[in-house]
């Protein structure tokens, strides 16, 4: 691929290189569906891999291999999921991201493995009632959804800034 200068595209990038891995084995929740999707939020070209394997699941629902379209891409979330319980943990997410990014904004030079960075993200009142670890596990998570990876965001923004 051609040299990004964005941080975000950069960053999108890497994220579909590692959904690739979900759909080339088969795990994770629709792997296929959130990669082409994916792609199509950040205007990214789907990829040749993405397409074949997209397109044979669709081959296979027009010859009627797969019964339903959970069968061909895989369910999203599994049976028995609360989608309260969900919907509490991906806000939960975001602000934990979004807290952690105005940190990273504020001083890129900190890194994010410090347990003080975490401490920091935990300090912000709307997150008062997470200790550190949970923070750090939600932020991760938050990767997994596509979000920024902020050490690769910190790196990207540190030629931007005098030290």
């Amino acid at each position: 691929m051609s040299e990004v200068r964005n941080p975000h595209s950069t960053a999108a990038i890497d994220a579909l290189e590692r959904m690739r891995h979900a759909v080339e084995s088969g795990t994770g929740r629709c792997a296929m569906l959130a990669a082409v999707d994916h792609c199509f939020a950040n205007d990214l070209p789907v990829p040749s891999w993405l397409q074949l394997r997209f397109r044979r699941a669709m081959a296979g629902i027009r010859a009627c291999d797969f019964l339903t379209l959970d069968d061909a891409f895989g369910r999203w979330w599994p049976k028995r999921t609360r989608r309260q319980t969900e919907q509490r943990n991906i806000a939960l997410r975001k602000q934990v991201h979004a807290a952690a990014f105005a940190l990273i904004q504020a001083n890129p030079s900190r890194s994010i493995r410090a347990t003080a960075f975490w401490d920091d993200v935990v300090a912000t009142p709307s997150l008062q009632h997470l200790s550190a670890g949970v923070a750090k596990c939600r932020y991760y998570e938050s990767l997994e959804d596509g979000a920024i990876n902020l050490a690769r965001f910190r790196w990207a923004i540190a030629g931007s800034r005098a030290f």
